[in-house]
């Protein structure tokens, strides 16, 4: 899977002079903390990461501290499970409804721009509600299209998995 995001691609050329670089990261490990808690990191990442994604689940380190230090800023679909990869894919860069679409609306009132956002357990609870929505919508349709594959005799006998 591809990288999804870079701090990198968020820090150069118009990025606000009035906060600090590590700001470009802040969404980012908004996503990176949600997808650890619905359990939805790779394991093998989950180990990798190991620390991390412990102070993540406990909340004694904030997302874009987590992102930053143990992802280099990067947020790749490597880290995620399948599932939790076809859903960051399918939600983080859609053209309508996307994750920063989702995230600029939620902090709307937050500062001026989507890097004002506070690392902040605070900033995390109110865009995970929206995350988690956005997730169940994502799982009700894969559903939906499972049933009109069956019905149309297209499936081919996978049933649906804890990570598929």
């Amino acid at each position: 899977m591809a990288k999804l995001d870079d701090v990198k691609w968020h820090t150069g050329g118009d990025f606000p002079a009035d906060v600090p670089a590590s700001a470009g990261a802040t969404h980012m490990g908004m996503f990176l903390a949600w997808a650890a808690q619905a359990g939805l990191l790779a394991t093998e990442h989950e180990v990798g990461l190991g620390d991390t994604v412990t102070a993540l689940r406990a909340r004694t380190i904030t997302p874009g501290t987590a992102i930053r230090t143990a992802c280099d800023g990067v947020l790749s679909g490597e880290l995620f499970s399948q599932r939790g990869g076809r859903f960051a894919e399918a939600y983080y860069d859609a053209d309508e409804g996307s994750y920063l679409d989702d995230y600029a609306d939620e902090f709307w009132d937050t500062g001026e721009t989507i890097y004002h956002v506070p690392d902040s357990w605070v900033s995390y609870d109110r865009i995970a509600a929206r995350v988690s929505e956005r997730y169940e919508v994502w799982l009700a349709a894969k559903g939906r299209a499972r049933g009109l594959e069956r019905a149309r005799g297209l499936g081919h006998g996978h049933e649906s998995g804890a990570d598929d």
